[in-house]
């Protein structure tokens, strides 16, 4: 019975269990390299049988709505980066990794609003987030984080320490994740555009471009030429900024954010409609499962029950049996007492017991004993009791 019960749960918690989290990093690097071969579909795919996935724990859940929002930031679709980032900071609510997830999400609102050119909005959400634990960050968040304050300090006209901070960036980049290098050498560039300094732009537009040909990276080489069109508008050298700006968007025109948006956005529709199917099959499989999970403990315990009661059946004609053969055994001792003699000579009397013994069996009685004997009737009757007792015996009837 306990081994059938065991089965019955175990079936109840392989449907509704969680298994251990999946290798996030490993995950998070062939997101990463999907994107950056434009394989947006692919990874919207992978990611969203992470989050179908029943095994999938909640860190398996906030790391994959993550990634979605770091997905949709290479095409520029901010109110899904946003909508997802709300989907996973939810999957970290009162869990162990909340505080990280909290600097995560908080870091990546700011890049969107950074992004939006919505520099204020960014700038609260760059205070809120100096006071957190910046460490949580990974190196191509950090690094991030750093060129968004060396901005900040350059709308403040603080350009030596907007310079020591992109300096820091470039380092921090160089070390562990050189492939965003060029989105810092672009906002190098935003330096030197408020500092004139053309042979800093030259040098930071080289730089960048250097790491984006190596890594391919057609998202980074449309914000070098951009920016760098943006530095000539300043400089009002017209020419040159015609220049980068049609190299711009020729690759901007090759890379076509709106068009893998709308990918994307059919990609969900279709995907939200096959979850809702997963669910409801889900769910009509647990109620099988329940009902009949139901209906087997019932049976079980129909059976228990009536184990129990056989069982108590059994013990009661047991223990009426016993009830039968010990009134039995006395009654047949009782008979074999009273049809057994008593033999005087088995016992120790004395002579004047025997003598009452005697006297009894001839029918006297105590009064008459005692007169013969020359002795008191009490005396009789104490010889009588003591008589009785070394025989076994209740009563003079017995011993006659």
């Amino acid at each position: 019975m306990r081994k059938n019960l065991f089965f019955v749960f175990f079936l109840l918690f392989h449907f509704v269990g969680k298994a251990s989290l999946t290798d996030d990093v490993n995950l998070n690097e062939e997101i990463s390299s999907l994107n950056d071969s434009y394989k947006y579909e692919k990874s919207i795919t992978i990611l969203e049988e992470v989050l179908t996935n029943k095994k999938s724990g909640r860190y398996d859940r906030y790391n994959a709505y993550l990634q979605k929002s770091l997905t949709y930031k290479r095409i520029y679709n901010y109110p899904e980066v946003l909508e997802n980032l709300d989907h996973a900071l939810k999957q970290a609510v009162d869990s162990d990794f909340y505080e990280e997830a909290e600097v995560r999400v908080l870091a990546e609102r700011m890049f969107v609003e950074f992004d939006s050119g919505r520099f204020e909005e960014a700038r609260k959400l760059h205070a809120i987030l100096s006071a957190k634990n910046i460490n949580h960050l990974n190196p191509e968040a950090h690094g991030f984080y750093l060129g968004v304050s060396a901005v900040l300090h350059v709308i403040d006209k603080n350009y030596g320490k907007a310079e020591s901070i992109l300096n820091e960036a470039v380092a921090l980049l160089t070390k562990h994740d050189p492939k965003h290098l060029p989105m810092i050498y672009a906002k190098i560039i935003g330096l030197a555009e408020h500092l004139k300094d053309r042979e800093m732009a030259m040098n930071a537009f080289e730089q960048g471009m250097l790491y984006a040909d190596q890594y391919r990276l057609d998202i980074y080489k449309m914000a070098l030429y951009n920016t760098m069109a943006q530095f000539f508008v300043g400089l009002e050298d017209y020419r040159n900024a015609y220049f980068y700006h049609s190299k711009g968007s020729e690759i901007s025109g090759r890379y076509n954010a709106a068009l893998q948006s709308g990918k994307l956005a059919v990609l969900e529709k279709r995907m939200l409609e096959k979850r809702k199917n997963m669910q409801l099959d889900y769910e009509k499989k647990k109620s099988y499962l329940l009902a009949f999970s139901s209906v087997l403990l019932l049976v079980l315990f129909s059976v228990t029950f009536k184990l129990y009661q056989s069982k108590k059946e059994k013990n009661r004609l047991i223990a009426q049996e016993n009830d039968r053969i010990r009134a039995e055994l006395k009654r047949l001792v009782l008979a074999q007492k009273k049809e057994a003699p008593l033999r005087l000579s088995d016992y120790e009397l004395t002579p004047r017991q025997l003598d009452i013994i005697n006297l009894v069996k001839q029918g006297k009685t105590n009064k008459e004993i005692g007169q013969e004997l020359f002795i008191s009737e009490n005396t009789v009757k104490y010889h009588l009791k003591t008589i009785y007792t070394i025989l076994g015996i209740a009563n003079r009837w017995d011993l006659k």
